[in-house]
């Protein structure tokens, strides 16, 4: 079957385009692991992350199963996983929890992954119209999925956990993002992941020990005193979280404040034992009626009328319905907000701001609405500037009092400079494909070596329109990807 090609409107011209073939998958039994070393069970928590430079603003996948196999060729499930879509663009140098599986203890040598449906979305301004593309499969073929091992994992002791990251580049072909004819893109989807082992510490710092950060959704439920509660993500993994003396609440003033329905974003860490502790609660809108929930880059936000439209990344709540392609909103009335995760921004060099005035397309946003129908546009209670990872090449370092600033150079497909000078625009940038990062001692540095002139990294952080000038104050620096 030929893939259908569409175009709606948005605030401009949208084209989709879905492969309704479906394939056959594979699957693989499990059994007890009899490949010598450890013995007993680990409880195992699957984690998923990505890395990706800045060619795709979406990249969804719906993982159904995977196994891995012992040096004695047995093989164990992680059953049952969730069956829905993990959006893995924003998981860009982000975690997120799947599953917590007991499996037995022993040494891997191999995995298989299976993936049901899949599409990742691009962008381009034309002159005179935006146009996104969404690119899927019903089912992606069991051939064209790819698990790596760098090397075979141990699992061993009470608790650890298994990272399984895409590689965005490699998971995805596509001749253009838009065709001037209207006739059918050529494309592939070829999701490929490395799994490597994550060693949780009561302490963490970083993605890479247990750290978790800006988990979105929805409060499922609370237990009398507010802890533990479970959270419904938009991926709709149900997690589980403790409080402690420590935690921080922001737009509540405790953990018994939550109720069912409320709109949430959390910083955790997974503990030793494989419990997860809410570091950071932050509740922007505490009306749970007809609440909506979506998150994603800005695409559009035109001067003449108060409409910004989102690219769809993760979306929840009322109706439960995914827009494929973006969703747009009226923020006549809106709140805006920055994320509470970063609370240096009184000693950065430079005033950070977000509002009405300063949002530019690019941006990660959070937006809250409670409209009962999905007429467009909803009208958003509540708008906030979140996180988000940006790939590009170091061209300068320099340092103004605690910070180390690097000028980032931008590839030209990256949303910033392909999106924030479209002639409609609200606010247009001088300088769209360079961004100027800021990084403190408190900045995660995972990169090996010294960051260096000429090196291409990925900064992780909010972006602010500084009157033309892209700003980022960093939380944490990553290998790059290749442009």
């Amino acid at each position: 079957m030929t893939p259908r090609l569409r175009r709606f409107p948005l605030l401009s011209c949208f084209v989709l385009i879905v492969t309704l073939s479906v394939f056959t998958g594979c699957s693989t039994n499990s059994s007890p692991n009899n490949g010598g070393g450890p013995t007993g069970n680990t409880d195992v928590t699957l984690l998923a992350t990505s890395s990706a430079n800045d060619q795709l603003f979406g990249f969804q996948a719906q993982l159904q199963s995977l196994t891995l196999t012992n040096q004695a060729g047995t093989a164990v499930s992680f059953t049952p996983i969730p069956q829905n879509f993990i959006d893995y663009i924003h998981l860009n140098g982000e975690t997120e929890p799947i599953t917590t599986v007991s499996i037995p203890q022993g040494n891997y040598v191999s995995a298989t992954a299976t993936i049901g449906s899949a599409q990742f979305e691009c962008a381009i301004d034309i002159p005179g119209t935006l146009d996104t593309s969404t690119f899927a499969y019903g089912q992606t073929p069991a051939s064209q999925v790819a698990v790596s091992l760098p090397s075979p994992i141990t699992v061993t002791g009470a608790a650890m956990g298994l990272s399984l990251a895409m590689q965005v580049s490699q998971s995805a072909t596509w001749a253009e993002c838009y065709s001037p004819s209207g006739g059918i893109i050529p494309y592939t989807i070829t999701p490929t992941f490395n799994l490597t082992p994550v060693t949780f510490s009561n302490n963490p710092t970083n993605s890479s020990n247990g750290k978790l950060n800006n988990l979105a959704g929805i409060v499922n439920s609370v237990a009398a005193g507010g802890t533990p509660f479970t959270v419904t993500s938009a991926d709709e993994q149900v997690l589980s979280f403790n409080t402690s003396a420590t935690t921080t609440f922001q737009g509540i003033t405790a953990a018994s404040a939550l109720v069912s329905g409320m709109a949430v974003s959390i910083d955790a860490n997974i503990q030793a034992d494989g419990t997860v502790v809410a570091d950071r609660v932050s509740v922007p809108d505490t009306n749970t009626a007809s609440l909506r929930l979506t998150s994603g880059p800005l695409i559009q936000v035109p001067s003449t009328t108060p409409i910004l439209s989102i690219g769809s990344q993760e979306q929840q709540g009322a109706l439960n319905a995914y827009i494929i392609g973006g969703q747009s909103f009226n923020f006549s009335a809106s709140s805006f907000a920055i994320s509470g995760a970063f609370t240096n921004l009184a000693s950065l060099p430079f005033t950070p701001a977000f509002s009405a005035a300063t949002m530019v397309a690019g941006q990660e946003v959070s937006v809250t609405s409670h409209d009962p129908t999905l007429v467009a546009p909803l009208n958003a209670t509540t708008v906030t500037l979140m996180p988000q990872t940006i790939n590009g090449t170091v061209t300068n370092i320099s340092s103004s009092g605690n910070f180390t600033i690097y000028t980032v150079q931008l590839a030209a497909y990256d949303l910033f400079p392909d999106l924030a000078q479209q002639p409609v625009q609200k606010s247009i940038l001088t300088t769209p494909n360079t961004v100027t990062v800021y990084a403190d001692q408190n900045t995660q540095q995972l990169i090996s070596g010294t960051l260096a002139v000429g090196a291409v990294a990925r900064f992780n952080g909010v972006i602010f329109n500084d009157s033309g000038t892209l700003r980022m104050d960093c939380a944490e620096i990553a290998t790059g990807v290749k442009e």
